[in-house]
């Protein structure tokens, strides 16, 4: 053991000495390419300025392209994004010369530095400098390897100094920004660039060679040439933007089954502890009848044994599902070492359990059980409990004298054990009936986004941006909770309208908007058989209400609407807008808000609909499932706006 543990912290004290190594590095790396990144700027400019003012204005048209093409980014894995930025650096490097490539792709260096988001000075700094090394090794390489300057016509002989020259760009500017992603983050250079750009370098030769047709051209036929090569540029950005909004839509699925699998996990782990919160359909005689929570039987039964019998402490245990060893579920009178010693693999509270037979114990320390008697217990009865027809648990009273169980006793304890037995099993049933309604439910909702249609995720959506809206309205946990679980059925009732109507592209006919009118009454009655569900069936209800008294079903005015419903009007009809309907295409994310900040007052609560803009303007909520980009490469681009 001591060798192993050794081992382990040796191996600890390298990980921390690597990582405080890669921390000193940090800034004089960062300094030292933004460094070399100016010098080469400083070179470019001074050999730029002696260009005819003709080519110079060439230059800055470049330069716009450049700043054009970063504003509109495609975000990748792990905080980076890329544009096609990188295609037009190399146009006018082909057409211009090297200086003039490196002073075009100032411009969407200079964009980076805002764009997708605010970069800090030291950063925006280095995401330039590392564009201009990247060119001004490009455009020397072609140079170098006999590439044509301002080809006025197709050459095979520039192709391969241009491919080159590509491929040198690439290797330097997705590795410069792997080496500071890697040495700011706890990864490996390799690990970083494998991870998120070695599988782009068939998209930079692509683009790349579009770039130098793109030089070719305009050298042949002036700006003609370079509006022909723009449009396969754009093609080539929004491709490679659809392709990432889907790599990213099933990367964001994969976490949710691996979270739902851990969460799972957490659940099954916790099964036994929880058991006692569990509802129950008896109480203990008579007056138990009326609990649903087993928590409550439980606390009952051990405080009326309390009360029939002189006991020290009483306890019930369960049989965990999964390990199949007994816990404690609820005791009193119990220190945690007592219990502890219960439940030992050779206590009596086991082997109660393996055997299925009372254990009774009239002296501890007669009997050789001295932990228990160390925890001044000196007497003990464990009973089992039975769970349709199986032991799953087991009843315990202790003394803290010893004493001589009678039949009466033990009889009436056995009583109070079967009631134990009887209200656990109830529960367990109560549960799963509870499970199958919600499982049921669940699936109709599924059933329901097929029949519709929706982009996948479209109640997940919902749920998100109900629950930023309830963040900015400072809402209480149990509200927020009952408003997520109305957004994920908030839809429900659209299972009793025709599928002809929900897909109908045209408008539709009075009866037929007279029974979509009825979906949010068939919903609130579809919730009201499910247990524990009288908070959200309002919501549900009420969810196409509006502030001015002209929704449905039943023209409710003003905060007459449940506010929880008011939140899901307006993160309901956000999402509708921005999604396209058999009817009519989607709305962009600005256009969406506009209508929602106008129609505060008349369709939404004016409080509700501010909270949502300013939620969606802090973005604390995100259509669709991108991740905000952090460090900018250079090349094709993703996601559509919804």
């Amino acid at each position: 053991m001591g060798r192993n543990s050794s081992g382990k912290e040796g191996a600890t004290m390298e990980r921390l000495n690597a990582m405080a190594i890669r921390n000193a590095l940090v800034w004089p790396f960062v300094y030292g390419v933004s460094l070399a990144g100016l010098a080469t700027i400083g070179a470019s400019a001074v050999r730029a300025v002696d260009l005819p003012q003709s080519q110079l204005l060439e230059v800055g048209l470049f330069f716009v392209l450049c700043a054009i093409a970063q504003v509109m980014p495609v975000p990748l894995f792990r905080n980076s994004s890329m544009s096609v930025n990188f295609a037009i650096a190399i146009a006018a490097m082909v057409y211009l010369g090297p200086a003039a490539g490196v002073i075009a792709n100032i411009g969407g260096g200079l964009v980076m530095g805002f764009r997708p988001r605010r970069k800090p000075f030291h950063k925006a700094l280095y995401n330039v400098a590392q564009l201009a090394l990247a060119t001004g090794l490009a455009g020397i390489i072609y140079v170098t390897l006999g590439g044509q300057i301002r080809p006025t016509s197709f050459e095979w002989s520039n192709v391969g100094p241009a491919v080159v020259a590509i491929t040198a760009y690439f290797f330097v500017n997705t590795g410069l920004l792997a080496a500071a992603i890697a040495m700011t983050g706890n990864a490996t250079l390799t690990s970083v660039w494998g991870l998120n750009y070695r599988w782009l370098a068939p998209n930079f030769v692509g683009l790349g060679l579009v770039g130098f047709g793109m030089a070719s051209a305009v050298a042949a036929v002036g700006l003609l040439g370079l509006s022909i090569f723009l449009i396969p540029l754009v093609m080539a950005w929004y491709s490679f933007k659809l392709y990432m909004a889907k790599t990213e839509e099933v990367r964001h699925r994969n976490d949710e089954l691996r979270l739902t699998n851990a969460q799972l996990d957490v659940a099954n782990a916790r099964l036994t502890q929880r058991v006692t919160e569990l509802s129950a359909l008896n109480r203990i005689g008579l007056s138990m009848n009326g609990s649903l929570d087993l928590a409550d039987v439980l606390g009952e039964i051990l405080d009326s044994s309390m009360r029939l019998v002189p006991g020290q402490g009483a306890a019930v245990a369960l049989a965990d599902p999964n390990s199949g060893r007994i816990r404690v579920a609820n005791a009193v009178g119990f220190s945690t070492e007592a219990a502890a010693a219960l439940q030992a693999y050779d206590g009596p509270m086991v082997r109660a359990f393996e055997t299925d037979s009372v254990v009774a114990i009239a002296d501890t320390v007669e009997a050789g059980e001295g932990t228990l008697a160390n925890e001044d217990i000196r007497a003990i009865l464990a009973v089992p409990l039975h769970f349709g027809g199986r032991v799953g648990g087991v009843f315990v009273v202790s003394y803290a004298t010893v004493r001589d169980f009678g039949a009466d006793e033990v009889l009436l304890l056995s009583t109070l054990a079967q009631q134990a037995s009887t209200a656990v099993h109830n529960a367990r049933l109560y549960q799963e009936i509870e499970q199958s309604y919600l499982s049921t439910i669940q699936a109709m909702v599924t059933a329901v986004e097929g029949r519709e249609q929706y982009a996948p995720g479209h109640a997940d959506r919902i749920r998100s941006y109900a629950i930023a809206t309830a963040t900015a309205l400072g809402l209480e946990q149990r509200q927020t909770a009952t408003l997520e679980t109305a957004a994920m059925f908030h839809d429900i009732g659209h299972i009793g309208v025709p599928e002809t109507v929900l897909s109908k592209a045209g408008e539709l006919t009075t009866s037929e908007w007279e029974t979509v009118r009825k979906h949010p009454m068939l919903g609130a009655s579809i919730l009201k058989q499910v247990p524990r569900m009288e908070a959200v069936v309002p919501v549900i209800l009420q969810h196409h209400e509006r502030f001015d008294g002209q929704g449905y079903p039943n023209g409710t005015l003003g905060n007459d609407i449940n506010p929880l419903a008011q939140i899901l009007a307006v993160a309901d009809a956000f999402e509708a807008m921005t999604n396209a309907r058999p009817h009519r295409p989607a709305m962009s994310v600005e256009a969406a808000l506009a209508e929602i900040q106008q129609s505060a007052g008349t369709q939404f609560a004016p409080r509700v609909a501010e909270a949502f803009v300013k939620a969606m303007a802090r973005e604390t909520v995100k259509v669709g499932a991108r991740e905000p980009a952090l460090v900018g490469a250079s090349a094709p681009a993703n996601r559509a706006r919804r």
